[in-house]
Formats: structure tokens, sequence, C-alpha cells
């Protein structure tokens, strides 16, 4: 069996998928599988990866679109290696990237999993931003810490590498959420208290950013299932002792949503202060969010 099991679900970007491929055929550390799971692809992404002859590559079709969990989970189930990774087909991985993940998960079993600064560039390769957590290089991480930076996006699905056997014994739940599936999968990770984290400064994952990634449409649905999401998790962890981080997190989502609201255009007037007001019994600190909104209606800016 391999080490890592890389997954890559992917669903008609074939031009970004052999990029992302190639970086994970060129590591440092080769012993590991590939796994393309394809969401039912309309362009030439069997052509393109039928093409690439390595026999570590396992290409799976869905008969239909099943959407973005659905085809990650097929990818996550089919894992056989001891680590997993999952690789967005736009995305792609700097040389050593398993070889600085497996080294530490290897030595420290208290680990389930790795993840890292990153580099976010364009499709003409040119640098736009480095993201880095305020975190020290290797800094052993806690449930609770892990936690903490799950709720506050330091922890990036893709600069991940995790003990498999942790992903799947939580990946049925954390599905749910389709759109936020990698958000979801962080927060159950670090509230069931699996195992510590480590983060490095290695900035050696690199997110790409083009244009249609995102719409309002897509951020609206965010929003939505972000807030359901973390009700569910909230009522099956009530009594957790890090429950008030994530009750924290929904209120801060509350004050996202009403400020994101059209409030001209939909008329959501009312629902925007309902929801400013939900944000603010759970957590009095939004009242600065409360603040900042008024001034935007105040200035026409919202």
């Amino acid at each position: 069996m391999p080490i890592v099991s890389v997954v890559i679900p992917t669903y008609n970007r074939s031009w970004g998928l052999v990029r992302s491929v190639e970086s994970v055929l060129e590591q440092s550390f080769q012993d590991f599988e590939i796994i393309i799971a394809d969401d039912c692809s309309s362009d030439d992404t069997y052509e393109v990866i039928k093409s690439i002859q390595d026999p570590r590559i396992r290409y799976f079709r869905q008969a239909q679109n099943v959407g973005v969990a659905e085809n990650w989970g097929t990818g996550v189930n089919l894992a056989q290696g001891e680590f997993i990774t999952l690789l967005m087909d736009d995305d792609f991985y700097k040389t050593d990237f398993l070889a600085n993940r497996v080294s530490h998960l290897i030595s420290n079993p208290n680990l389930i999993v790795v993840f890292s600064s990153y580099e976010l560039r364009d499709l003409e390769n040119q640098l736009l931003d480095t993201i880095e957590a305020e975190l020290p290089d290797q800094a052993e991480l806690s449930p609770e810490d892990l936690l903490k930076c799950i709720l506050q996006r330091k922890w990036f699905i893709g600069t991940s590498m995790y003990r498999r056997e942790a992903v799947q014994s939580v990946w049925e739940k954390a599905k749910c959420d389709h759109m936020i599936v990698d958000f979801s999968l962080g927060i159950y990770l670090a509230l069931q208290a699996l195992g510590k984290g480590l983060y490095l400064r290695t900035k050696d994952f690199v997110m790409s950013a083009h244009s249609g990634q995102n719409s309002q449409a897509k951020l609206k649905e965010v929003f939505l299932q972000t807030d359901n999401a973390l009700s569910r998790i909230l009522t099956e962890f009530s009594s957790h002792p890090n429950v008030n981080l994530v009750r924290r997190e929904q209120s801060n989502w509350k004050v996202l949503q009403a400020r994101y609201l059209d409030l001209k255009s939909d008329n959501n007037f009312v629902l925007a202060q309902n929801l400013i007001l939900d944000a603010l019994k759970t957590d009095i600190s939004n009242i600065w969010a409360w603040k900042q909104l008024s001034k935007l209606l105040v200035l026409g800016k919202l």
C-alpha cells in the first residue's frame, strides 16, 4: 500500500488538472497514489488523464453529477494510504510538499494533521499574496488550538496532510455541508479530539486565483450552509468544553451575512436586523460589527 493518497476531485477543469497531477508526480517523496474523482465532466478530462502514463494514478468517473461533497467522498473512501491529502484541480504542490508532512506524521503518532502557510498565484503564476498564520514554525497545536485555527481560517484544507483513518471517521458528518465541507471537516476533527496538529511555515502549496471561482449566489449559499452547519454542531457538541468558540463563530457569521445582504434590492431590512440582534445576544463583542453596519447603511454603501 502507498504511504500517501492524494485525492484530486475534479469537474470540467482539465486545463488545471494536468498541472495539479504533474505537481504530485514531481514530488521528492514518491511513495503515493493519486486518486482522481471526476464528477462526470463533459470536457476532455478523461482523455487528458489517460494520456499521463503512470500506474499510481487511479481514475474514477461518476456516472452522473453528484456534487462536490459526494465526489470528494468518493476519493476519500477509495484512499488506501496511511496519510491523505485533498488537492483541488486548479491548485498545485511545490516539490517537497509531501516530504515536509510525511516526516512529521511518521515521527509523531499523536499528530492527525500537518498544515502550512501557502501562496496565492494567478493563472500566469504571478504571486498575488502569501497567506501565513500568526504561529511559529513547527507549532504543535492541541485540539482546542486546532479548533481556533479552523474557525479563524488559519487552517486550510489544501495545505493539509491528514491521517486517513481520522478523516474517514468523521467524513459522513462533514459531507452534509457540501459547499463548506473543508470547514466542517476541520471542526469535527478538532472537537472529537482525535489528535494534535502541526503548523509549518513552508509555503509549499499554491492556490490558484482566477475569475469564476465565486459568485453572489454561491456566497449566499455559503452563508446559509455555514449557519446551518454551526447550529447542528452546537447541538451535537452542546456539552463540549470548547463549544463557546463555535457559538461565537456562528455569531460572527450572522453579522457577516447581515452586512452582505443587498438590503436595497432584496428588501431584507427585517431579516438583517434579526440576524444582527441574534448575533449580539450570542456575543456582545459584535457591537463593533453592528456599528460598522450602521455606518454603511448611512453612507448608502450596503
